[in-house]
């Protein structure tokens, strides 16, 4: 016997079926279920409505326009109770140090900074005495500029163990350096160039002298911008040419004769209108 004898007409299974929704119908109807659940799709469609109308009429604070913002009530600004009555510091007051150009001149004046304006600088006065002026260095030989050190025309720099770091110029290069047996610190490391453009002597001559040279440190000579920063004073900058100019052989003679010179000047009008 086929199975297409015994099945029930196509029919009769939709009626059946249809009887059975029905029942089902007829039965959530008794127990309140239609109506709860009719009631909680309009509640959450009234919901969405609510919802989407509320972020039209407001939208989100980080959408506001650059004047939208600029007209917000200015925040309120939060200073610790430990700082009330106390004067805020001027941070400006240490640009000129920090921002010392080649402009900087022995009064303090900085002249044409970053920013535009002329600026002046409390620093301390620049004196040196006869113990510094007797200290400074000397060379028998010339020393060539920019050879040492150097491919062609380009410095050779190196990170690694190779290299050696200038106290003055703070540059890590492979050249001829000194060392200070006196101090035996970094700080007695100078590279050739420096040590004659700053200090007018010969790193060859450092060399062989050994143990009897004194780094400019140690000499209360060096004129490199920390040095000086801690002594209150603005950094040089590029002097050499103008100290070659003006017939010194170093920025240290600059520095120190040409203040010397000008003190004995001072000095000798003060005598000189005293007597009359």
């Amino acid at each position: 016997m086929s199975r297409s004898a015994t099945a029930p007409p196509a029919n009769a299974y939709e009626a059946q079926r249809e009887a059975k929704i029905a029942e089902n119908k007829a039965r959530m109807a008794q127990l309140g279920i239609l109506d709860t659940s009719r009631a909680l799709s309009h509640a959450a469609d009234a919901a969405r409505v609510a919802a989407r109308n509320a972020n039209v009429r407001s939208p989100n604070p980080s959408s506001h326009t650059p004047r939208d913002r600029s007209r917000a009530a200015p925040a309120v600004s939060r200073r610790s109770s430990r700082l009330t009555g106390v004067t805020p510091h001027d941070y400006r007051e240490c640009d000129g140090m920090l921002d010392a150009s080649e402009g900087v001149g022995r009064g303090g004046k900085v002249q044409g900074n970053s920013r535009g304006w002329d600026e002046e600088v409390a620093y301390n006065p620049e004196v040196y005495t006869a113990v510094q002026r007797e200290a400074l260095g000397t060379c028998a030989a010339p020393w060539t500029l920019f050879v040492d050190g150097y491919e062609g025309s380009v410095r050779i720099y190196d990170k690694g163990p190779a290299g050696q770091c200038c106290h003055q110029c703070r540059q890590k290069t492979v050249c001829k350096h000194t060392s200070c047996e006196s101090c035996g610190l970094k700080r007695g490391t100078f590279c050739g160039d420096c040590l004659m453009m700053r200090y007018g002597e010969n790193v060859d001559e450092v060399l062989a002298a050994g143990s009897a040279w004194q780094c400019p440190p140690c000499r209360d000579l060096c004129n490199c911008s920390q040095c000086r920063q801690r002594k209150g004073w603005p950094a040089t900058g590029t002097l050499y040419r103008k100290a070659l100019r003006e017939g010194y052989a170093s920025v240290a003679h600059y520095l120190v004769l040409g203040s010397t010179e000008t003190e004995s000047e001072d000095r000798d009008e003060e005598m000189e209108d005293v007597k009359a």
